[in-house]
């Protein structure tokens, strides 16, 4: 039983992921929404216990499309390292050589690299013909011409 002056998240029934328009029908409530409406039902100086899973219903609920045009979070040298199975150094040197358009330093130190900055990447490797290093018949040339 929450104190005197607290609110339990998951016993209102204003928590419900979605809310019914004039004509009857249920549209979806972004997470903001739904906290602003729990904030206004506290009484001035209240305070708001939530448990764990509450907050993930509620955040599990709100991403379900009603927030559109939230970017993916950069990535770090580390995990885009581990996608293209290079080594931490080889990216942070693609970073510093622009590869990465958009890469930025975090606080000076860590790269950040954009997803659409990936994506750029990756689509010119695929436009650049893969030509070998080394052309492994080239020896016969060689014993050829002798």
């Amino acid at each position: 039983m929450p104190e005197r002056g607290t609110a339990a998240v998951g016993t209102h029934p204003d928590t419900s992921p979605a809310a019914v328009a004039s004509d009857g029908r249920r549209e979806p409530v972004s997470l903001a929404q739904r906290l602003r409406e729990l904030a206004e039902h506290l009484p001035p100086g209240g305070s708001l216990t939530i448990t764990r899973d509450a907050l993930l219903g509620l955040a599990a609920a709100g991403s379900c499309g009603s927030e559109h045009g939230v970017a993916p979070p950069d990535l770090t040298v580390a995990e885009l390292g581990g996608r293209f199975h290079r080594s931490p150094s080889t990216i942070r040197d693609w970073c510093e050589h622009g590869r990465f358009e958009g890469a930025y330093k975090l606080n000076g130190r860590d790269w950040r690299i954009p997803q659409a900055a990936v994506d750029a990447f990756l689509a010119r490797q695929r436009r650049q013909p893969q030509e070998p290093l080394v052309r492994l018949s080239a020896w016969r040339a060689t014993r050829r011409a002798e």
